[in-house]
C-alpha cells in the first residue's frame, strides 16, 4: 500500500488551500484573484449552511501539510501517486 503525504485530507480542502498558496505567490502583497475570492466564499457559504465544521478542519490540515512550501515544490505525490 502507498503512502502519500496528505494521508486522509480532503481533496477539496487540499486544493482550496492549493489554490490560496499559488494565488498569494503570484500576486504582490497577497492580493488573489476575484475569481478565487467568489469561489472561496462560495465554498464556506455552502460548509456554513450545512453545517460541515470537518470541512474547515480539514483546511487546517491541508495548512499544516503545505506550511511553508512553495508551491512550485508541490507535486502529485503531495497529494497522491506520481504515476
Amino acid at each position: 500500500m502507498q503512502q502519500f503525504q496528505a494521508g486522509n485530507i480532503d481533496l477539496t480542502a487540499f486544493l482550496f488551500v492549493y489554490e490560496w498558496k499559488k494565488g498569494m505567490s503570484n500576486a504582490k502583497s497577497y492580493e488573489v484573484s476575484i475569481a478565487l475570492q467568489r469561489v472561496s466564499l462560495d465554498i464556506m457559504a455552502e460548509a456554513i449552511h450545512h453545517d460541515r465544521a470537518k470541512f474547515f478542519k480539514e483546511i487546517a490540515k491541508a495548512v499544516d501539510l503545505l506550511g511553508s512550501r512553495a508551491v512550485d515544490q508541490l507535486g502529485p505525490e503531495t497529494y497522491g501517486s506520481a504515476s
